[in-house]
């Protein structure tokens, strides 16, 4: 057995991320460590997907990366034995296993909800992939994005939502059509994590300033983009780039 250190600095949440690699490809475990100061832990291989032995936080994520593996695999390499009925369910899997296993190991409620948080990202991401994967047209999904996820509001209340990169791009494509100043007051009326609507934001000004109409009403464009950086202090270099075009 080899074993190895490391020193990092402390997480306000109790979550970890360890990556690593074992034979050309990568390996991810998130690790839950809520308190300060050392932690043990063996670090095993079921197939090319990493398990911490630990206590039931970390046998519970562990059972789930091992879920999540495992599940992928079926997607990637198996989708020949799945028709396009049988994945709905197939997806949802994702959602009932995160709520069986945290049931099982009796993980602490934000261990529990991460999980489910790592379910609905997996969800949305393996959607887009189904016509691919299944080879039909997008045209012939059974059933849409809505109907296999829950509330993205209500999930992405969460202050453990920040920890998944995918957050942001879910509710940026969540969000209403409209203006700017109303995709912007829906966000901030609907979300409360500062960090996640930051990045959402973010998006929403970035796509403004590349499809202005600068051929169009410069002067009341300008205006309006002022108005939103002031009223949700974002960062001034979208009206330098603005005022540059």
């Amino acid at each position: 057995d080899s074993v190895f250190t490391a020193n990092v600095k402390c997480s306000t949440n109790g979550f970890y991320t360890l990556y690593g690699n074992c034979n050309g490809g990568q390996l991810i475990m998130p690790i839950y460590h809520p308190t300060t100061g050392d932690m043990d832990f063996r670090l095993r291989l079921n197939g090319n997907c990493p398990q911490v032995e630990s206590d039931n936080n970390n046998g519970a994520l562990s059972a789930y990366n091992l879920f999540t593996y495992q599940q992928g695999r079926k997607f990637w390499m198996g989708t020949e034995t799945i028709n396009k009925d049988e994945i709905f369910p197939f997806l949802r899997q994702y959602m009932n296993a995160a709520d069986s296993i945290a049931q099982t190991y009796n993980c602490d409620a934000s261990v529990a909800e991460y999980m489910r948080l790592w379910a609905y990202t997996s969800m949305w991401k393996l959607y887009s992939s189904v016509p691919r994967a299944l080879k039909i047209k997008a045209d012939d999904m059974p059933f849409t994005l809505d109907e296999l996820l829950e509330d993205t509001k209500e999930m992405f209340k969460s202050p453990l939502a920040v920890l998944f990169p995918e957050t942001g791009y879910i509710i940026l494509e969540s969000l209403p059509k409209g203006t700017m100043e109303e995709r912007l007051s829906y966000l901030y009326d609907n979300y409360n994590q500062e960090v996640v609507c930051k990045k959402v934001a973010d998006q929403i000004v970035e796509s403004y300033v590349r499809r202005f109409d600068y051929s169009g009403d410069f002067e009341k464009g300008l205006s309006d983009l002022q108005t939103m950086v002031e009223k949700y202090a974002l960062s001034p270099k979208y009206i330098e780039n603005f005022t540059k075009r």
